[in-house]
């Protein structure tokens, strides 16, 4: 569903990253008969989470705090023995991952750079629910610029 600008949606944010949401455009965007399409979320930006490196020294504490995406999948550094990123990129996705026998550095995947959604009702032209079917990224749901 192209917005206006080359298929660039500026609208409010889903409401969370699973479950059902509400999408909320500021132009008209929703048609009943979008009813069961899909519809993938794409971030415009990704503030704060750049991409991975190797051997890149990390401050203070670790878990939750150091955030970076690497083949198009998005990681939490959970734990590091040296207090860098280690050496071998994360892969995984699902879960928790050592990545690095040693030094260890271990990965919690978050989620795909993309979110997947299908139309459950449109409520009107600006305004439409959805239930996810691929978990939606963050800044997607905490900002209000997404593709």
């Amino acid at each position: 569903m192209p917005g206006r600008g080359g298929g660039r949606t500026r609208s409010g944010p889903p409401t969370a990253a699973t479950g059902t949401v509400t999408l909320t455009a500021d132009f008209d965007a929703f048609l009943p008969g979008h009813v069961g399409s899909l519809l993938k979320l794409e971030p415009e930006e990704w503030p704060g989470v750049p991409m991975w490196q190797g051997g890149v020294e990390v401050d203070g504490p670790i878990a939750g705090q150091v955030r970076s995406r690497n083949d198009g999948r998005v990681y939490e550094l959970v734990l590091s023995v040296t207090d860098e990123t280690g050496l071998t990129p994360p892969v995984h996705d699902e879960g928790i991952a050592k990545v690095n026998m040693w030094p260890g550095s271990t990965y919690r995947f978050i989620s795909t750079e993309v979110g997947i959604v299908r139309i459950t009702e449109v409520i009107d032209a600006q305004t439409a629910t959805a239930t996810v079917l691929k978990r939606i990224p963050e800044p997607i749901y905490t900002s209000f610029d997404y593709e």
